[in-house]
């Protein structure tokens, strides 16, 4: 993880201590308070990848939605931006720089989080207590750090018509007759988590991984199901996530997605507010606006991700309808990440076998 390597660097070469002086800023803890706060501010920095939360169509909604429910002004300025683990390290290196970050907020996995928040990079925010009728204590982690705004569960991404009976786990692609026929991904998407100690193990899944690059016949990124859907490739193992499979079925295209029950997993994507935002109160307002059933339909609608735990989740459907065929999940939060560093330390192992190919 070439992204967490420099931010390590860095926090070595400063002894561990962040550069950035940050005024003394707190999060009110009164929603009436934030908003003033907010609306004084009067903008809006954010950057993020548009499969997170949609390109620029989808930020004038969410604008119009998120101005309309606190009656701001708020102007936002949205800038297409890098996948999460890079952009996490430029946000980083302008903390440790002393300069204001390049967006207001930040949104992330666990993964990406855990490594920001060990150095306490970003401001507490009393969600739950800004907006207790929709946030759940449950939805804000590590001491109210990090809020939760999506779901995504992972699992194989595959062409109904070349497969119209896919492998119920993750570990029958390793068979002989999938061989040259199926994709991975370079950066062990989706299969990272199972190297935990408690699920399949370093061991067990580094064997995986060793075989998993024998069969597989190309790499792809998660999301990019054109690949599968034009059968350059049978199956995507594993995707990352299932919202670019469930926007190419909708579209009539012959693209599915199966949860593996050798490998059940589901995450979340968090919303975090930098110390060195220039503008924290109207980041940490949006957020809020994140979780509402407005901004959640957009999302919906957009990228096809929601969180599962707010009601009328569409992705609340599709874990319910897992369970009751007996699927069993692992559920990897910033917690579940922080008491499991094997995977990590795993990760960069896998990455390495896959790149021989």
């Amino acid at each position: 993880m070439k992204w967490l390597a420099t931010l390590l660097l860095a926090t070595a070469l400063t002894g561990g201590h962040a550069l950035a002086q940050t005024a003394p800023i707190t999060i009110p803890a009164s929603l009436d308070v934030l908003i003033k706060a907010a609306e004084k501010e009067g903008r809006l920095d954010l950057v993020w990848t548009d499969s997170v939360l949609g390109d620029a169509d989808a930020v004038a909604q969410h604008t119009a939605k998120f101005n309309a429910m606190f009656k701001t002004h708020i102007q936002i300025k949205y800038s297409p931006g890098p996948e999460l683990a890079r952009f996490a390290n430029q946000l980083f290196t302008e903390f440790q720089a002393g300069q204001p970050a390049t967006s207001d907020l930040y949104i992330g996995a666990a993964t990406q989080m855990l490594q920001l928040l060990t150095r306490d990079m970003f401001f507490p925010v009393p969600w739950h207590t800004l907006q207790p009728d929709r946030i759940s204590a449950e939805m804000v982690e590590y001491d109210s750090h990090v809020l939760r705004i999506q779901s995504a569960v992972s699992g194989v991404t595959y062409n109904s018509d070349l497969i119209p009976h896919p492998p119920a786990n993750v570990a029958d692609f390793l068979k002989p007759e999938w061989k040259g026929k199926i994709a991975t991904t370079p950066y062990a998407g989706g299969y990272d988590t199972l190297a935990a100690k408690d699920l399949w193990g370093p061991e067990k899944t580094l064997d995986f991984v060793r075989q998993l690059s024998t069969q597989a016949a190309g790499l792809m990124r998660c999301g990019d199901a054109e690949h599968i859907a034009t059968g350059e490739f049978q199956a995507l193992v594993m995707d990352c996530v299932s919202n670019t499979a469930t926007a190419w079925q909708e579209r009539g295209a012959p693209v599915a997605f199966m949860i593996p029950r050798d490998a059940a997993q589901y995450r979340y994507y968090y919303a975090a507010v930098p110390r060195h935002a220039r503008h924290p109160a109207a980041a940490a307002l949006f957020s809020l606006y994140l979780d509402s059933a407005d901004a959640q339909a957009i999302m919906w609608q957009t990228v096809k991700v929601d969180l599962a735990s707010l009601p009328g989740s569409h992705m609340a459907s599709l874990f319910n309808k897992a369970k009751a065929d007996g699927i069993v999940f692992t559920e990897v939060t910033v917690d579940w990440w922080a008491k499991h560093p094997e995977v990590d330390q795993t990760k960069s192992e896998m990455i390495k076998l896959i790149g021989k190919k």
